[in-house]
């Protein structure tokens, strides 16, 4: 009987290896949760990034004025970051008790995106107008180790034409010899791409005197880049032409490493797919061989939105081994949406966004664009904040492989709180006998 037992245990052992159980880490804030309030405040966390010591940065967007109803005055707007400990307690040497609260150019704004330079130095995208109804204003701030404005770095940004929706917001990263580049939109509807010195002064041996502009399809968003192995620069965005006003496509563009367009790529430096329906939010990952990988919301006629990614070669191509024909649609029941992904050490793709359940909800992908059953058994989880409207927004894998996701929750239907969870990721337990 003994030998029997053994070979059972043996058996399930072998089956769920590779298995592997995600679990709230609870050495992290509340049972693996965290939760900071901003009582009669709202407050939109949209992203986040993990410094050098684990520590970790959350920006968003704050209002500081009194809320009547549903309504809010713009100019009570404010860039907020938060700095946690690696235990998720707030980070007491860093703004006013873990948290600074920065006006752009004292014009109505909200932090988009968040990037760490190497010195540890906070590079914050913004997003916002200077009056009610001016057009888009985006621009880039540093902000010190301790919490406070960088006044030692120009402050940096463009107008664009206005915009709805998260078409609003742009990209911004850091290439190896420590220069910014951040992209967007130009006031004729093209990708902008723009370069940056250290200090924040226009690179002027970027493109032309520091911008390039690329026309996709004439009514172009770029609204993320990164950067292949060879240092040459991929930007990504919404696009479509100018009768299909609400019919989104993914278009993407390719520069060498001094800004002028790549006509190896693609179709004379371009490229352009879509799922048959709208998309919007497309963000891009780059692989350790150079491939891309792009992750968008998508709508489909009359059903729900959607998750949905797409493939690349590292020449723009669609990689027909990925997914049906180069793209992946999560299906199922659900409204659901995307916002964040990153590539593990595995090259397994973890995605985060929001589903109708309104909870956190992860997700993870093998390299084909399989949705991998292998991860918590069914290929995803979900993590509620007290039965709130939970909306997650970014995810960031530390160096011990804990995966930590970032967003808010609403409390009487106004976004109250940031909201963050750490998962360890593991095999599945199982147990021996005698």
């Amino acid at each position: 009987m003994k030998t029997k037992i053994t070979l059972l245990v043996v058996f399930f052992t072998v089956f769920f290896i590779g298995f592997a159980q995600v679990q709230l880490d609870s050495s992290f804030g509340t049972g693996g949760r965290v939760t900071t309030m901003f009582p009669q405040n709202l407050i939109y966390g949209v992203d986040s990034a993990i410094l050098a010591d684990g520590k970790i940065v959350v920006c968003g967007q704050f209002y500081a004025g009194v809320i009547i109803g549903l309504f809010e005055n713009y100019q009570n707007y404010h860039c907020a970051i938060v700095r946690y400990n690696t235990d998720g307690t707030l980070d007491n040497t860093f703004g006013t008790n873990g948290i600074a609260i920065i006006t752009s150019q004292g014009s109505a704004s909200g932090a988009m995106s968040v990037t760490i330079q190497p010195d540890q130095k906070i590079l914050l995208t913004t997003r916002g107008h200077r009056t009610p109804m001016s057009s888009v204003y985006h621009s880039v701030l540093r902000i010190n180790t301790n919490g406070t404005l960088d006044t030692t770095f120009q402050t940096i940004g463009f107008d664009t034409a206005n915009v709805t929706g998260n078409t609003g917001s742009i990209g911004v990263n850091i290439d190896s010899n420590g220069k910014i580049l951040i992209c967007g939109r130009d006031s004729n509807a093209d990708f902008r791409i723009k370069r940056y010195n250290i200090t924040g002064s226009i690179d002027t041996n970027f493109g032309i005197n520091g911008t390039t502009n690329v026309n996709i399809e004439g009514n172009d968003f770029a609204t993320d880049l990164a950067f292949q192995s060879d240092g040459k620069i991929v930007v990504i965005g919404q696009t479509n032409a100018a009768s299909l006003s609400s019919f989104y496509k993914i278009g993407i563009t390719r520069l060498s490493s001094n800004g002028i367009l790549d006509t190896s790529f693609g179709t004379n430096g371009k490229s352009s797919f879509d799922f048959e329906t709208t998309l919007f939010n497309p963000k891009l990952l780059i692989t350790n061989d150079d491939k891309l990988i792009i992750g968008a919301t998508i709508k489909i006629g009359t059903q729900n939105n959607k998750i949905g990614l797409l493939k690349t070669d590292a020449n723009g191509n669609l990689d027909l081994s990925f997914g049906v024909n180069g793209k992946f649609i999560l299906q199922n029941n659900l409204q659901s949406g995307f916002s964040d992904f990153k590539i593990q050490t595995d090259n397994k793709i973890l995605l985060v966004g929001s589903i109708s359940n309104a909870d956190f909800f992860m997700s993870r992908f093998d390299v084909n664009g399989n949705l991998d059953t292998t991860f918590n058994t069914t290929g995803s989880i979900s993590t509620d904040f007290n039965q709130n409207v939970d909306m997650a927004r970014a995810i960031n894998i530390q160096s011990d492989g804990k995966v930590v996701v970032c967003g808010y929750f609403y409390l009487n239907n106004i976004p109250s709180s940031l909201a963050m969870a750490r998962y360890v990721l593991g095999p599945l337990n199982t147990k021996s006998f005698d």
